[in-house]
């Protein structure tokens, strides 16, 4: 851009700022600029590319579904089921972002609003992106809202994703057993797996209390480290709020599959763990398009027959999730309610000479 475009775009700014008399025949040049710098100013740009990306998804689902039965399921599936699986996962969020305020002190309960509102815009970040990359985001809003250094939130994150892999990972176990896909846990390599995933959060306790003094040399590691809770209370909580909110969301998820697969609700449990799953590869795509539905099927081919009608299940699921995933993300990007806003910066007031 030259000078003279500069010129141009700082004089339509001052007019819409301040309010002064626009000439006709720049008034549309003015609006064109305000709504720009509203969309950059107020990150809704973000929100944009979320929505546009759906859309496309949606369309390529939905494509994807019309040759089998998911309409069809769609059609006679009883709207109690609907209304429970958004229900729990509506209180599934809430859950976690109590988790965040009790992990996390520069939140607090009385900024829980905000924390949700970051739980939203992070978890739908997670599942547009590629890779994980949507987890950048969790740093970034903590540093801006918050005031909490990024390494720091990168140590908390850390400590939040052990804490999921853990309750996954039983979780995953118990609805293997009832499913009957899988034998109760004699086998010495199931055990070992199990008390690696058990014994991850620990570990990060373990550290943050009492880290090496070599290691706390390193400035990076003692930063990550700080965002680790070193008290146990924390850690409790933190756990019984993982407990719940992932047991929320994947009961309203396996409900909800079981009614358009008509299966059982732990086999219901294996689908939506494995779509879950799957966000958390590196192989993760755009919106999950294509790994969500792998992930899926990952755990449910070596015991059932994977019969079309499943197929399109995991689909709807798929569309169900990514939509009210996005709808939730897209509100907390555009608009807040009381309590969502984040903290304005003031410019100091100018010093005027006697």
């Amino acid at each position: 851009m030259n000078r003279t475009a500069e010129t141009e775009t700082d004089s339509a700014f001052r007019l819409l700022d301040d309010g002064d008399e626009i000439v006709p025949g720049r008034r549309d040049k003015a609006m064109k600029f305000k709504v720009l710098r509203d969309v950059l100013r107020r990150d809704r740009l973000l929100g944009v590319l979320a929505l546009l990306l759906f859309a496309g998804l949606c369309v390529y689902s939905l494509a994807n579904a019309v040759a089998g039965d998911f309409l069809e399921a769609l059609r006679a599936l009883d709207p109690r089921v609907v209304l429970l699986a958004v229900g729990t996962q509506l209180l599934s969020y809430v859950a976690r972002a109590a988790r965040l305020a009790q992990c996390e002190s520069a939140i607090g309960w009385r900024r829980l609003p905000l924390a949700l509102r970051l739980v939203l815009i992070h978890n739908a970040s997670n599942l547009l992106l590629p890779m994980r990359s949507g987890e950048l985001s969790f740093p970034w809003l903590m540093q801006r809202w918050f005031g909490v250094d990024p390494l720091q939130a990168g140590g908390t994150l850390l400590f939040l994703r052990a804490l999921d892999v853990q309750v996954l990972a039983v979780l995953a176990a118990l609805a293997a057993m009832l499913a009957g896909a899988v034998a109760p846990p004699s086998d010495a390599a199931f055990g070992i797996l199990m008390l690696a995933a058990l014994s991850g959060p620990l570990l990060l306790l373990l550290l943050a209390r009492r880290m090496p003094s070599r290691l706390r040399s390193i400035r990076i590691l003692q930063r990550l480290v700080q965002g680790i809770p070193d008290c146990r209370r924390t850690f409790c909580g933190s756990l019984l709020w993982t407990w719940l909110a992932w047991s929320l969301k994947l009961t309203g998820l396996a409900v909800l599959f079981a009614a358009l697969a008509k299966v059982s609700v732990p086999t219901g449990v294996l689908a939506a763990l494995g779509g879950d799953a799957s966000t958390v590869l590196p192989i993760h795509a755009p919106g999950g398009a294509g790994t969500y539905e792998a992930g899926a099927l990952a755990l449910l081919a070596p015991w059932m027959t994977i019969t079309p009608q499943v197929v399109s299940a995991i689909i709807g699921l798929h569309v169900f999730v990514l939509g009210l995933a996005v709808l939730l993300g897209a509100t907390a990007t555009f608009g807040h309610g009381r309590g969502m806003a984040p903290p304005q910066s003031r410019a100091p007031a100018p010093v005027t000479k006697d």
